[in-house]
């Protein structure tokens, strides 16, 4: 199974299935929803069902029981391996794992927003202090 480590590698084309359909799920979906040629056909995950967003969440135990037409499964999950096993166990073989790319953009978000935190305080103390 090949790890996709930037956003770079992540496909510019086809149909796929994510998944997890937590935080790295939503985060895989908004960097292919940019690409024109990639259609996002739904998510899967071991527990949850229902939409996210407008697309379906397939548990995984019916995922696996269906035939299903797309060319790569992405997973965004920190339980890629576990996960990975699963597919693989399943028949299901074209997938990818880009928990890296979901980890990295979360741990960015989290760097702008401390630093924004950080500027407000700073502003907040100075306006205390002049006053």
């Amino acid at each position: 199974m090949k790890t996709i480590r930037r956003t770079t590698e992540l496909p510019y084309e086809g149909d796929v299935f994510i998944y997890g359909a937590g935080k790295g799920g939503e985060i895989i979906r908004d960097i292919l929803a940019a690409r024109p040629a990639v259609r996002v056909l739904g998510f899967i995950d071991t527990n949850k069902s229902g939409t996210l967003g407008s697309l379906p969440i397939h548990k995984f135990s019916e995922f696996a029981q269906q035939d299903r037409a797309y060319d790569l499964v992405l997973i965004a999950s920190m339980y890629y391996a576990d996960i990975s096993r699963q597919l693989k166990a399943a028949g299901i073989t074209r997938v990818m794992n880009a928990y890296t790319v979901c980890h990295d953009q979360i741990a960015a978000r989290r760097q702008v927003l401390r630093a924004w935190i950080g500027a407000a305080f700073i502003a907040a103390l100075a306006a205390a202090l002049l006053a």
